[in-house]
């Protein structure tokens, strides 16, 4: 299993293009998101890159997240719970599936109020303070992916739906 072109195109337009790379979080990012390595990827950091170099990060990072996935989460999961799973990791990285968070939840069969729970935890992000707060885009991309989590294959997804 693959991201679908509607989980793919949503995630372009919800992170953005950017031929240079901009501060991301603790790093940098640049393209669609990607988020810079600053040891193995140090040359990203100056200069610009083009559409086709930032469709290879993605490509990169879709594969790693769904290859990261695929090994935390132990029970079948179908289209549309990998898509959620692919935009949650895209933006919070691999932390809410590792172990004794989110993916014991899935893999424990804890049913829909558990999952939806879980997954609501990650709408935080630090202040210019650095303090942890709830996040109102986060909260909205977490409703965004857990809503699909929870639709039937097939049923007209939330994200097919979106338009920005």
């Amino acid at each position: 299993m693959y991201p679908s072109p509607e989980v793919q195109q949503r995630l372009k337009e919800i992170e953005g293009w950017s031929a240079k790379a901009y501060p991301d979080a603790t790093g940098h990012s640049i393209g669609y998101g990607h988020f810079i390595d600053p040891i193995n990827e140090a040359y990203l950091l100056s200069g610009e890159i083009d559409k086709t170099k930032g469709q290879q990060l993605f490509d990169r990072d879709l594969a790693k997240a769904v290859q990261f996935i695929t090994t935390r989460i132990k029970v079948p999961i179908n289209q549309n719970q990998l898509d959620a799973l692919v935009l949650l990791t895209y933006n919070a990285g691999q932390y809410p599936i590792t172990t004794g968070t989110l993916d014991d939840r899935i893999n424990g069969n804890q049913g829909e109020a558990a999952i939806r729970s879980k997954w609501m935890e990650y709408n935080k992000s630090r202040n210019a303070a650095g303090v942890l707060s709830i996040n109102r885009v986060l909260t909205a991309r977490r409703i965004e992916e857990v809503n699909l989590y929870f639709t039937r294959p097939g049923d007209m997804t939330p994200i097919a739906k979106k338009k920005s």
